[in-house]
């Protein structure tokens, strides 16, 4: 692992870093109201998506949550350097979002994002914050403010 931390959606096992567990998120898709109005909710997984990475688990996490298994193939994914600039995207009309719902209250209440699904189309996944074990000194206070536990 090339950075000092990271926060992921995996635990990982890998010599000299600490994986600690997170409380869930909740994960939910959303888009422009344009990109809602022009693809109906079954069409949606067809439209572009916005990701930090081509193996991205976030859609998938929601459309499993939302579609079940039944869900067919993805449509393109666009790369993005942040899921914030995921969530840029998405408000400028460029594809569909998977995040967690804390990040997308902001667009939700202003309107320039759509929830996709109803209020139920949400999924709950937990995540895992990584830290190289020669800075855990650094962040003891941090750790412990988080009530986590190495997984």
């Amino acid at each position: 692992m090339r950075q000092s931390q990271k926060t992921t959606s995996r635990p990982l096992s890998i010599s000299g870093v600490a994986s600690y567990s997170l409380p869930p998120m909740e994960i939910v898709a959303c888009a422009s109201p344009a990109m809602v109005r022009n693809y109906p909710e079954a069409a949606i997984l067809k439209a572009p998506r916005l990701v930090t990475a081509p193996k991205s688990s976030l859609p998938d996490i929601w459309a499993k949550a939302h579609f079940g298994n039944k869900h067919d193939a993805f449509g393109p994914a666009r790369i993005m350097p942040s899921l914030g600039d995921c969530v840029i995207g998405a408000q400028s009309g460029l594809g569909w979002v998977a995040a967690p719902h804390d990040m997308l209250k902001g667009p939700l209440e202003t309107g320039s994002l759509v929830q996709i699904g109803s209020g139920r189309a949400r999924a709950e996944k937990p995540f895992y914050w990584h830290l190289q074990q020669r800075l855990e000194e650094a962040f003891t206070s941090l750790i412990t403010a988080l009530n986590a536990e190495p997984a």
